[in-house]
């Protein structure tokens, strides 16, 4: 064991989209060095040092040497480690296509709770369709 303080990725645990992905990708991401901490862990608060709605905007990745990356950056970060994501970090690389990346994960981020079902839209949207 060499001592060294894991990566961590610091994901929303109220998320049921956020749930999925670390459900999803927790062997992965564990073999290649990080751990999975929710953002609402009291040291991540105090770490990070951001208002409620800031902290809980995006995913974040805090590495063993304190550096923060959120969002696609994190992504980004993550993908560099696991050797069958090569495509995606090199893709990511491409400028138009990081802007097109950034996009996409800004628009799931503010919309993950009505992706999921969670929000109050789509919980309206079914009773409806239930009536008919």
């Amino acid at each position: 064991m060499t001592g060294k303080k894991p990566d961590s990725i610091l994901y929303d645990g109220t998320c049921p989209v956020c749930l999925k992905f670390v459900r999803t990708w927790e062997k992965v991401l564990r073999r290649r060095g990080f751990d999975l901490v929710p953002l609402q862990e009291e040291w991540v608060r105090k770490r990070l040092d951001l208002p409620e709605e800031e902290l809980l905007k995006e995913m974040r990745v805090l590495t063993s040497d304190n550096k923060v990356f959120g969002a696609m950056d994190a992504y980004v970060f993550m993908w560099r480690r696991i050797w069958w994501c090569l495509p995606l970090w090199l893709l990511a690389h491409i400028p138009g296509i990081r802007f097109l990346m950034d996009s996409l994960y800004r628009w799931v981020a503010k919309n993950r709770m009505c992706i999921s079902a969670s929000c109050s839209i789509s919980s309206a949207k079914q009773i409806n369709k239930g009536k008919k």
